[in-house]
């Protein structure tokens, strides 16, 4: 008897059942995934606090957070203004009007003195009427002065004139005779209180010399004697000095004076005729 022939479907067997249970899982996925939110599959999740921060300019209004931990306050940098200081106004030196004078007092005799000053030293130089000249060293305080002793430099002379530099260089000049002459000079050094003159040179002629010096520089006028005004410049080393030629002035005087600044800046004064007159004044400036 003929067996019957079995009917075998792909799907009874174990590659179709695979295959049908994965269209199965992948049909099942899809239809959870299309499903809303949330579900049974995907439940929901809390939802952090919304932070709002209002920020209005300018910028050093602070931050203020609606929600949350307080936040830092935000300001903007300060700004440092110096202060203004007005710088003081200077005071004006008031213009000398006078000098206040001590008293006068008497301190040797003789003739046409002459002084110079540096510090609180004085030295002085005068005619004594016998035919020398005579010198003296002072210290000053306040309004007084205490002399040492008179000292003769052993040399004739009228009509001197001295002056002194800071470093106790002392030079003096004056007329040998009356009447138009010979004009000498001498150089000396101050030591404690006494002057060490050097030798005495004749460095010109006229009458009624003047003298002034600032560092090594020497100024010196006189009246030539045959009417103008003569001035020379000299440069003091050791004790001489070595001398310019004489420059007339153009200007008749008599009894002169003469001072020097460290600037080179010069001034003399002097008489313009015999007896009571007119006073005159020149401001000149050493030309190197």
């Amino acid at each position: 008897m003929e067996e019957k022939k079995k009917d075998h479907s792909f799907w009874s067997t174990l590659p179709g059942i695979l295959t049908g249970l994965a269209a199965m899982i992948t049909a099942v996925g899809a239809i959870i995934l299309a499903l809303p939110k949330p579900n049974i599959f995907f439940p929901p999740t809390a939802t952090p606090p919304a932070v709002f921060a209002t920020l209005n300019p300018p910028m050093d209004i602070p931050i203020t957070l609606t929600s949350g931990p307080p936040s830092p306050q935000i300001t903007s940098p300060s700004v440092i203004t110096p202060p203004v200081t007005t710088p003081p106004t200077a005071t004006p030196t008031p213009a000398p009007e006078n000098i206040a004078w001590g008293q006068s007092a008497q301190y040797d005799n003789g003739m046409s003195p002459a002084i110079a000053i540096q510090g609180n030293v004085a030295v002085e130089l005068h005619d004594g009427g016998d035919g020398l000249l005579w010198s003296r060293v002072g210290l000053i305080s306040g309004t007084a002065i205490k002399w040492e002793n008179s000292v003769a430099l052993n040399e004739v002379g009228i009509f001197p004139s001295i002056a002194m530099q800071s470093d106790g260089t002392v030079v003096q000049v004056h007329q040998a005779t009356n009447g138009a002459g010979s004009l000498w000079y001498r150089v000396g050094q101050l030591s404690g209180r006494v002057i060490n003159w050097g030798q005495s040179a004749q460095y010109d002629n006229g009458m009624s010399p003047a003298i002034a010096i600032q560092g090594n520089v020497t100024v010196e006028l006189h009246d030539g004697g045959d009417g103008p005004l003569w001035s020379r410049v000299g440069l003091i080393s050791g004790t001489s000095i070595k001398w310019e030629n004489s420059f007339p002035l153009n200007e008749v005087g008599i009894f002169p004076s003469i001072a020097i600044q460290s600037d080179g800046a010069t001034v003399q004064v002097h008489q313009a005729t015999n007896g009571a007159g007119p006073l005159w004044y020149r401001v000149g400036s050493i030309v190197r």
